[in-house]
């Protein structure tokens, strides 16, 4: 989410393409959370810990497109040196 803090708002496509990218690398993540998540926990609460894990990134499924529009909609003036 920072690139997009660092590109003006005048360049819609650009902030647009990193939105994509944010959300590719973020599936990326989804699918490992399922075949690494599991071996982090004990076997007697693993179960439990993917359930935390997975309601956090349900969590994060349901504000990612409204963060997003928040961010394009914006008129942010980044200063660059």
């Amino acid at each position: 989410i920072t690139w997009v803090f660092l590109i003006r708002n005048d360049n819609k496509y650009l902030i647009f393409g990193c939105l994509l990218l944010l959300t590719f690398f973020y599936q990326l993540v989804y699918c490992v959370q399922y075949v690494y998540s599991p071996e982090l926990y004990p076997t007697s609460i693993r179960g439990t810990g993917m359930g935390v894990a997975c309601s956090f990134q349900r969590l994060g499924t349901f504000l990612h497109p409204f963060l997003g529009g928040l961010i394009l909609t914006a008129n942010l003036q980044v200063g660059v040196a």
